[in-house]
């Protein structure tokens, strides 16, 4: 599994299986257990962290062929564009 997206689970507090000899193993989702509002907590981190990949994106190649206030422009679009969307405040 992704790290990133480990770290996302566990600020969501998705339950997850431990070391039960009946079950996938430690690390793994335990789907059973979640609800409506863990998997729009998950959500909510996971769509965050995509905006902020976009907001950290390297913009410089394109600064070469267009103005640095119009990438600057669409990439703040983008974001708020990913946010609402989803409804991500």
């Amino acid at each position: 599994m992704n790290e990133n997206i480990r770290k996302i689970m566990e600020k969501a507090d998705m339950p997850m299986w431990q070391d039960e000899p009946w079950g996938p193993g430690p690390g793994h989702v335990d789907w059973q257990g979640v609800d409506s509002k863990c998997f729009e907590v998950f959500l909510h981190h996971l769509i965050n962290e995509a905006v902020g990949v976009v907001a950290n994106a390297s913009t410089s190649s394109a600064f070469t062929s267009f103005d640095q206030n119009v990438v600057i422009s669409a990439l703040a679009n983008a974001r708020k564009d990913i946010k609402n969307h989803f409804g991500v405040k």
